[in-house]
């Protein structure tokens, strides 16, 4: 299943929800949770020197239909080569960076 446009937060409990399917962002009581990875991911992002590029590379499939392009019914991969832009985390050199992230 596919989302488009998708989320900016995703919040999944793969035992009760292995297909991923219902975001528990916004659930009522998962607040605090939220906020605890919301920390975690800015401490990784900070100690690993990650970040998200501003020209995404884009999917190599349809987001509204999983895999097959809309107009031709054939698979997406066959119709065209991967755009590849800017890698994540390039902007702050983080492919130098040799840190674990939080543990």
């Amino acid at each position: 299943m596919f989302l488009a446009p998708r989320e900016p937060e995703e919040l999944y409990f793969s035992p009760d929800d292995p297909w991923q399917i219902h975001n528990a962002i916004g659930t009522p009581g998962l607040g605090a949770l939220h906020a605890k990875l919301a920390a975690v991911m800015d401490q990784w992002q900070e100690e690993t020197h990650d970040s998200a590029p501003e020209d995404y590379t884009p999917d190599h499939f349809d987001r509204v239909t999983g895999y097959l392009d809309q107009a031709t019914g054939r698979p997406v991969h066959e119709l065209r080569q991967p755009q590849y832009r800017t890698a994540p985390g390039s902007d702050r050199n983080a492919s130098t960076i040799d840190a674990p992230g939080p543990r």
